[in-house]
């Protein structure tokens, strides 16, 4: 999960620009994961297929920066933290970066 998220942050981050990962944790002893990128960030409306079975957003933007991409990975991402028990959050903003975080 952490993989694909920093792999996402870096194909849709701008050159030079930081990638920050946290771990926090919480009650219960759950830990949860976070990955910020500052890069293209995602508007509201595309942000509800995200988590969707080949949920890619398609825009100028994504097709440059990743043109190979199907729409999968977020998807099994969900699936697996699902399966362990947790979740997979998106936090974002259109041309302001993301925030991915999972439990």
């Amino acid at each position: 999960v952490i993989v694909n998220l920093l792999s996402n942050a870096i194909k849709f981050s701008h050159r030079d620009s930081a990638i920050i990962v946290a771990a926090n944790g919480l009650p219960g002893k759950v830990t949860e994961i976070c990955v910020q990128d500052h890069g293209i960030g995602i508007r509201p409306e595309d942000q509800i297929r995200l988590f969707q079975e080949y949920g890619k957003v398609v825009n100028e933007d994504t097709v440059l920066m990743n043109p190979q991409g199907v729409g999968l990975g977020l998807w099994i991402s969900k699936k697996i933290c699902e399966q362990l028990g947790g979740g997979i959050f998106v936090d974002s903003h259109a041309n302001h970066g993301s925030t991915f975080s999972f439990t």
